[in-house]
């Protein structure tokens, strides 16, 4: 793709004129157009009904196993979000048909969180009233109206409020605790569904031991890894007539895998290969194998790096609050260590955080600060999710353009 330039962490703008500018008549620019469309649309829609069958199957596991709990106990699922696109989790969720009549959800994101535990236990309780169908003369006013209505745990009724917790490391604890308490003490006719980007026992560590105690706790999780996924894209490719080059497919499975497990980003890195093929193909030689180019992978770099880069690396830090001070100060550590170890362990970034955070946080606080912020990083693709194999140890994705952590 000669006629077009990409440099990255700039604004990219492609029209079909420069992309088949080497086309030698109109003609068969549009047949190069058209051609690329029904590649496009074709791989789109069997990439996008793999993952709808995949995030279909988890959802059906997740409510069987809340339809199946025998009421004494409050069904909680654990879902380890470093696997899951949670947009397309929280359609697949709030799309299902069959789900409809019987469940109301209300997701917990890490916005939500921010406003007061009031604030949504009143959005909770328009939850009920819609799914008792409550007139508003006869309306829930408060948990406890809720807990005291017997109709609302007839035996006949399976209904209840699905919670949707995004992201829960990167709640306070202090809101998940004191949240899930109020429901769970009045056991009212709720189900949790909480994701966690890598420890699945957090939920133990961030709920109260009665809590804890009140629910039926289960794990789940995703079979996506790069060899499925690179079975999965060589096979779309296949019925387009066209073989992905072995680079480009491990640099693409690689990316989803470990970066952000976005289906649209993976579509459009797709996309994008399949347009510089056809661009730098030679009228009457047509090739077959779409090859990874230095081109491609800076028209798909993030243009946030730059971004993020100067972010995590705030200057004159002394100024910002002390809460706007723990993910710098976390992701020094983990470069600070990168630069001198082969191995970055957990244990010893947990050390320096420590030492360089306020002495008058206790250090439960100063832990739990410390787990947050490198869920926010393994969010951000900085680091490697941790996984329950691995719980001691980080690893780099995202190395800085320039040292930046002296």
């Amino acid at each position: 793709m000669a006629a077009v330039t990409f440099r990255p962490g700039h604004r990219k703008r492609i029209s079909f004129e420069d992309v088949f500018g080497n086309c030698s008549t109109g003609t068969h620019k549009a047949e190069r157009s058209r051609e690329y469309q029904r590649i496009t649309v074709t791989i789109e829609d069997k990439i996008r009904k793999h993952f709808e069958d995949r995030y279909e199957k988890v959802v059906d596991k997740i409510f069987e196993y809340i339809a199946i709990c025998d009421g004494v106990l409050i069904p909680a699922a654990v879902l380890r979000c470093g696997y899951v696109d949670s947009n397309q989790f929280r359609d697949a969720i709030q799309g299902s048909r069959q789900l409809s009549k019987t469940y109301q959800f209300y997701t917990v994101s890490p916005v939500t969180a921010s406003r007061s535990v009031c604030e949504c236990v009143d959005d909770l309780l328009e939850k009920f009233n819609e799914l008792f169908s409550k007139a508003k003369i006869d309306c829930y006013r408060s948990l406890d109206d809720v807990a005291s209505d017997a109709s609302a745990f007839a035996g006949a009724t399976k209904a209840k409020v699905v919670l949707i917790f995004e992201r829960i490391e990167s709640i306070p604890s202090e809101f998940i605790s004191t949240f899930v308490s109020l429901l769970v003490s009045r056991k009212l006719p709720v189900a949790f569904i909480f994701s966690a980007t890598a420890d699945l026992n957090i939920i133990r560590a961030r709920c109260t031991r009665d809590s804890c105690a009140a629910l039926a706790i289960n794990k789940f999780c995703f079979d996506i890894s790069e060899k499925m996924l690179s079975n999965v894209l060589s096979a779309a490719f296949l019925n387009c007539g066209l073989r992905l080059d072995a680079r480009l497919l491990g640099t693409i499975s690689w990316r989803f895998t470990h970066l952000n497990y976005s289906v649209n980003d993976l579509i459009h890195s797709l996309s994008l290969a399949v347009l510089f093929h056809l661009s730098d193909s030679v009228e009457g030689q047509e090739e077959l194998l779409v090859k990874y180019s230095k081109s491609w992978e800076n028209c798909i770099d993030l243009s946030i790096n730059r971004c993020v880069e100067k972010a995590l690396n705030a200057e004159n830090m002394e100024n910002l609050p002390e809460e706007e001070r723990h993910l710098p100060l976390v992701y020094k550590t983990v470069l600070n260590w990168a630069q001198t170890s082969k191995q970055i362990k957990v244990d010893k970034c947990l050390k320096d955080f420590t030492a360089w955070t306020e002495s008058d946080l206790e250090d439960s606080d100063r832990k739990s600060n410390f787990r947050r912020c490198l869920a926010e990083l393994e969010l951000m693709g900085v680091v490697k999710p941790l996984s329950d194999r691995n719980l001691s140890s980080i690893r780099m994705l995202y190395v800085p353009t320039e040292n930046l952590a002296s």
